[in-house]
């Protein structure tokens, strides 16, 4: 009678004893159904630790997507935020642009030059200070 492959890996034999010592049993003075227990046992051990490391890593799995989920939230937010200030910076800057115009205007109409405007600043600041 031919016995099966699996029964004839002497490495794998050899594995499983170091296991036993591993494990503190004395692999030799055991009988072949206690063996099969032990290795029984410790299958149903890597079972469950399997299927608990499954629901730990289906877990953060979970966790890292409501992370991502709430980063890119965030980031709209803040995108939000930078395209609000980005209108009020340009509206800023036409106002400021509309009274340079304004003003340019104004010193063309009155024919005031720069050595002019600086006269006509400290007579008005002079005058309000009479007001005062």
């Amino acid at each position: 009678m031919h016995t099966p492959a699996i029964i004839e890996s002497e490495d794998e034999w050899n594995d499983m004893a170091q296991r036993f010592k591993k494990e503190g049993i004395d692999y030799n003075n055991l009988k072949l159904e206690h063996k099969l227990l032990y290795v029984w046992r410790w299958l149903v051990d890597t079972e469950i630790n399997l299927k608990n490391s499954r629901r730990m890593l289906d877990k953060l799995h979970e966790q890292q997507h409501e992370e991502i989920e709430e980063m890119e939230s965030y980031v709209g937010k803040i995108r939000d935020q930078v395209a609000r200030q980005k209108e009020d910076l340009r509206d800023e800057n036409n106002r400021l642009g509309e009274q340079v115009r304004a003003l340019r205007k104004l010193l063309t109409e009155h024919e005031i030059q720069n050595d002019n405007l600086c006269r006509c600043g400290k007579n008005c600041v002079g005058r309000a200070k009479t007001i005062l």
